[in-house]
């Protein structure tokens, strides 16, 4: 006796398998979106740091229910962009104190001045070239007149190329604190000063060292860079919190 499936059971099967396969990467792709929506509205300000999160307000910003929220919630823990706050179990968006921005500011002076070393040693696409040479040309444009937005982004998007394209993989793995840092943190502090104004001159010299192949100094005016922003924006953080 032939105890072979019939062909239209075994189309069935096939079809209950890729539809298993489906909802599986339909998951996968509802998480990214979910991770990617929350990380967006930490860096882009619209939960400014020290926020608590209301999960029920935040599922229906993004559209989701509360089960993809909290995987996501717990993706940015990880990441430092979120904290959770010990005695109700919920969240809130980080709000470095000026002690914890100069101990991340120390460590961005490290990531940064080996990622632009590594950056000025390899022959980069043409494709990055462009990228970061846009985005310091976005930071310009952003500055006259003034955007927030537009200059905190840039200001990210370059110091992240940067870090993508260093041929590391485990520097690479640092980019949740340096686009945290670089942006999320970064527009707490920029204005239209003459602080601005030296930062775009200081990433214009980055980015020639690098493209120049010139690796002991790529490296050292990127840490400088990090340096100086320290030194610049630590100090009146301090008087801040002394007031």
């Amino acid at each position: 006796m032939d105890r072979r499936p019939a062909a239209s059971d075994a189309a069935r099967s096939l079809g209950s398998f890729f539809d298993g396969a489906d909802i599986e990467t339909a998951r996968t792709r509802l998480a990214t979106q979910v991770v990617d929506g929350l990380r967006n509205m930490v860096l882009s300000g619209r939960l400014p740091p020290g926020t608590k999160l209301i999960q029920e307000q935040v599922a229906l910003e993004l559209g989701v229910s509360r089960t993809p929220l909290r995987e996501a919630i717990r993706v940015l823990v990880n990441e430092g962009l979120l904290t959770s706050i010990s005695s109700s179990g919920s969240v809130r968006v980080i709000d470095p104190s000026a002690r914890e921005v100069e101990q991340l500011y120390q460590i961005r002076e490290v990531i940064d001045g080996l990622a632009a070393r590594l950056c000025a040693g390899r022959d980069l696409p043409s494709e990055i070239t462009e990228r970061l040479k846009e985005s310091v040309e976005r930071l310009a444009r952003a500055s006259k007149p003034f955007d927030l937005n537009a200059f905190v982004a840039a200001h990210a998007d370059f110091h992240v190329e940067i870090l993508r394209s260093c041929g590391n993989d485990w520097l690479m793995q640092m980019e949740p604190l340096v686009r945290m840092t670089a942006q999320m943190l970064f527009r707490q502090f920029a204005s239209s000063g003459e602080r601005m104004k030296k930062s775009i001159q200081e990433h214009r010299a980055i980015l020639k060292t690098i493209l120049s192949g010139d690796q002991n100094e790529a490296e050292r005016l990127a840490r400088e860079h990090i340096s100086a922003a320290s030194a610049y924006w630590v100090p009146r953080m301090q008087d801040e919190e002394v007031r």
